[in-house]
């Protein structure tokens, strides 16, 4: 078999068994900070949702932030914990960062590190769209279908 048939062949595949619109996450990375919160204390979480686009280049200093960013996260204060899923061959992704308070995720977004990712990919972080939850610290980690609900229910939109 040649290579470009075996290529549509398994792109045929991946089509058939419905990969398309499937998605992976990191999993919830706690700071463990976590065992510091009782049932009852309330946290805040942050989300984001959009569509990365443009060229290689621009994809790839995207990523290059987000990897900055989130190893920063150990770093800033009020930080409990955080969680990041994309779709396996789409565009889409979503970041989910939880905080002691909405001060301390106030702080996260105007840090250096934040503002620098989020100045340098304006342009290929497409209809984005965030919300924020305060809910119990029982409840972490936050399953993504009840985040993406919030997402879609958000009216905070930021569109190219």
């Amino acid at each position: 078999m040649n290579r470009r048939r075996f290529a549509f062949s398994a792109l045929s595949l991946i089509s058939l068994i419905g990969l398309p619109g499937c998605a992976v996450s990191t999993g919830f990375t706690g700071s463990g900070k976590l065992t510091d919160l009782s049932d009852d204390d309330t946290v805040t979480i942050g989300l984001t949702t959009g569509q990365i686009d443009g060229s290689v280049a621009e994809r790839t200093q995207f990523w290059e932030n987000s990897a900055a960013v989130i190893a920063s996260l150990g770093g800033q204060q009020g930080y409990v914990g955080h969680d990041l899923r994309r779709e396996l061959l789409g565009k889409l992704v979503w970041t989910m960062t939880v905080w002691r308070d909405e001060e301390a995720l106030d702080a996260f977004v105007w840090s250096p590190v934040h503002q620098k990712a989020m100045r340098e990919s304006i342009g290929v972080f497409e209809n984005a769209r965030f919300a924020r939850l305060s809910i119990p610290a029982r409840e972490l980690p936050l399953p993504w279908a009840r985040a993406r609900a919030a997402l879609e229910a958000s009216d905070r939109i930021y569109a190219n």
